[in-house]
């Protein structure tokens, strides 16, 4: 053995993943601070319908869980059609 903990020989060996690391942190509070600013700044209450259901909320929720959904939908549109390729 080389008398160094687990993984720091490793480390050291790759630098660039030092930086790949830390560009993803940066990235991430970048992106926090975005969603923070976003809801901040949409916090209005708004009437939300949708067929039978009306609920109040904050328009900023409103509009995170429509992004949302839509994001599912189109990941489960693109599962759908990779399987059925493969038929």
């Amino acid at each position: 053995m080389n008398g160094q903990p687990d993984g720091t020989l490793q480390t050291a060996k790759r630098p660039g993943l030092l930086r790949r690391e830390a560009g993803r942190l940066i990235g991430a509070v970048v992106v926090i601070a975005l969603l923070a600013i976003f809801i901040i700044e949409n916090s209005r209450t708004v009437r939300v319908t949708f067929l039978f259901w009306r609920v109040n909320t904050s328009l900023a929720w409103a509009l995170l869980t429509a992004g949302a959904l839509g994001l599912l939908a189109g990941l489960a549109i693109a599962w759908l059609r990779r399987h059925m390729r493969r038929r």
